[in-house]
């Protein structure tokens, strides 16, 4: 997206690209507060510019988005992480008002997916507080440690919470022990297949997930199923 191709890739070992923040002093590195060197604050709006054209396009034609920004940011992996909580939780505000305000989007769902407390930008910023799950192959079970984590991040100051997803997991959790162990995640996504190694390929093969437990998990009375939405229209917005 940008014309330096400095964030082509998400990988810290791959990119020297670094969120243009300075912590010590709350202040973005733009030429606007004063910093002579401003490229990185330049690259990174022109790509939150060029995401916001391609967003716009899905609004304009009423398609509602659930998006999800800048994930895992604890794990180390990715250069949004690479700068520390602060100047992670100061990218994701920036992006929520200029996408919100300054470009007036209005049809994305925030799905948070920071993983710990400290990396949280804050409810005002996020609908769904999201949890990725590197698990055990065959392991089905609640995740119910991980949902309470989850659930006391997006507690909100009203005594509500956000919903809690499931955003990444190797092995799926099993609808029945999720009820059961009432760890309520309102969906689950699994991790995309790797097209070669078959202990990779999460859908397709069977190291992480078996046939039989996949149909059980679509078949199961809590499982909202495509077939099963109801027609979303009929319902008026407030």
């Amino acid at each position: 997206t940008d014309r330096n191709k400095e964030t082509a890739s998400p990988y810290i070992k791959d990119t020297m690209f670094r969120i243009p923040y300075d912590t010590a002093a709350g202040k973005w590195q733009s030429a606007e507060n004063g910093y002579k060197e401003h490229r990185a604050y330049d690259a990174m709006m022109r790509d939150l510019t060029c995401i916001a054209e391609k967003l716009l396009v899905f609004q304009m034609n009423a398609v509602p988005v659930i998006w999800m920004p800048l994930p895992e940011a604890d794990s180390g992996l990715y250069w949004w992480s690479a700068g520390g909580s602060e100047a992670y939780k100061a990218l994701y505000r920036l992006m929520y008002t200029f996408f919100t305000k300054t470009e007036g989007i209005h049809n994305l769902v925030w799905v948070w997916s920071g993983q710990k407390e400290a990396w949280y930008p804050g409810d005002e910023y996020t609908d769904v507080v999201g949890c990725d799950i590197s698990d055990a192959p065959r392991y089905y079970g609640s995740q119910y440690s991980l949902f309470l984590s989850a659930q006391k991040t997006g507690k909100t100051r009203s005594g509500g919470c956000k919903l809690c997803a499931v955003t990444m997991c190797s092995a799926i959790p099993s609808p029945d022990a999720a009820v059961a162990d009432k760890a309520a995640w309102s969906w689950f996504m699994l991790r995309s297949d790797s097209g070669t190694d078959s202990k990779q390929n999460y859908w397709s093969g069977e190291f992480y997930n078996e046939n039989s437990h996949k149909r059980a998990v679509y078949a199961s009375r809590y499982a909202v199923t495509l077939d099963r939405v109801p027609d979303l229209r009929i319902y008026p917005v407030k």
